[in-house]
């Protein structure tokens, strides 16, 4: 009667019923396994609402934990962007200094070439940033 890929709490209810019913071979059960059975199904309803919980549970939590991850690497990108940003903007700026005392108009324009790349990092950043408040929601979304 038993089949092989039956779940340990199966076999051990079996078992239960089994042992319940050993000596009563003319069909009446014993008033406690009667009782016993009755609540069974409600048992049975809470235990797969609790699992129900649980995997809702750990769901949030890896959502929760894949999204933090993901906040970090987004803040350590803003601040690379943003060192790579003040760092060509101080280079613009001694190019700048170095074309005006040596009248070179190659070092200006590559100074103003530099000034339009840090523009376009700070958009970066502002991008970035917008990306990090639409992640931080959604994290406190779920811890909601």
């Amino acid at each position: 009667m038993l089949v092989e890929n039956l779940q340990e709490k199966t076999l051990i209810a079996m078992r239960l019923v089994h042992d319940a019913m050993a000596g009563h071979t003319d069909g009446a059960l014993p008033k406690d396994l009667k009782q016993h059975c009755r609540g069974a199904r409600t048992r049975y309803e809470m235990y797969l609402e609790d699992q129900k919980k649980l995997r809702e549970q750990t769901t949030k939590e890896k959502k929760r934990k894949e999204l933090s991850q993901e906040i970090q690497k987004v803040k350590t990108k803003r601040q690379k962007v943003m060192t790579s940003a003040e760092t060509m903007e101080k280079e613009a700026h001694e190019m700048a200094v170095m074309a005006e005392k040596k009248h070179n108009f190659t070092l200006l324009s590559k100074s103003n070439a530099y000034r339009k790349g840090v523009a376009d990092k700070k958009e970066e950043v502002a991008a970035l940033d917008k990306a990090l408040k639409e992640l931080q929601e959604s994290v406190n979304k779920l811890k909601q």
